[in-house]
């Protein structure tokens, strides 16, 4: 078998294992169905050894296998593993326990919203996932957020509030709401108050700042220094003729 061969034949391997026995453990959140967006589906296996430099390409290659050899099904941006062959959702291990914690990451953004609004699933989303495992959240919330803001959710206080905590399985837990009274993140920032744009009260100007050059009449002459030069002469001559 060719290297080309060998590395789809992996990647299917992988496919079947990420959307039809572990989804959870990709942070991953099928449908009723059993779909996952491609690109959200492209993201999680990026984060893997041995996928790191994957393409959306090499999935539609086992997607677009020839007649019904293909064992996944698209539906616009969506994708999963044919129903039959899958094992959704994992089997929950029996009594349980639920965590006091769970954990979630956000963009900064997004924290600074849910910290006074809450939070609720995105649009593309089933339910807002939260994890027991910290680094779980973390590498789940890495995918569209390089630096995402870890934030714990309080579950006595999340309950008390309403929400209704379910299991996916025993790495990952839905709830489709959660107050802000139940979640604990870094301070926001305070946003900086605009100044006023009001004009300041005008002040009268420096003297001198703003007042007119002088006008310059040549070289001054005493108490003539303003005469014209006309007059000027004729008291030149004046004087010349008394001498």
């Amino acid at each position: 078998m060719s290297k080309h061969g060998q590395q789809i034949d992996n990647l299917e391997k992988m496919l079947r294992y990420a959307l039809g026995v572990a989804p959870d453990e990709f942070a991953l959140l099928p449908d009723a169905e059993g779909f996952v967006p491609l690109k959200e589906l492209l993201a999680a296996l990026r984060a893997e050894d041995g996928f790191r430099s994957l393409g959306e390409g090499r999935i539609l290659e086992v997607l677009n296998r020839p007649g019904d050899e293909s064992p996944l099904e698209a539906r616009g941006a969506f994708i999963r593993l044919k129903p039959a062959l899958a094992q959704l959702p994992p089997e929950l291990p029996p009594n349980l326990p639920k965590p006091k914690i769970l954990h979630l990451g956000l963009k900064p953004s997004a924290w600074a919203h849910a910290s006074v609004h809450g939070l609720k699933p995105r649009p593309s989303e089933p339910a807002i996932r939260l994890f027991p495992d910290r680094q779980a959240a973390r590498k789940a919330a890495s995918r569209f957020c390089p630096e995402p803001t870890m934030i714990a959710v309080s579950v006595r206080l999340a309950e008390a509030q309403g929400a209704v905590l379910t299991p996916y399985s025993e790495r990952m837990w839905l709830t489709d709401a959660l107050k802000p009274e139940a979640l604990t993140g870094p301070p926001v920032p305070a946003k900086p108050v605009e100044a006023e744009r009001t004009s300041p009260p005008s002040a009268a100007p420096s003297p001198g700042l703003y007042a007119e050059p002088a006008v310059s009449h040549g070289k001054k002459k005493g108490k003539y220094e303003d005469a014209p030069e006309w007059k000027t002469m004729t008291r030149q001559d004046r004087r010349k003729n008394r001498e």
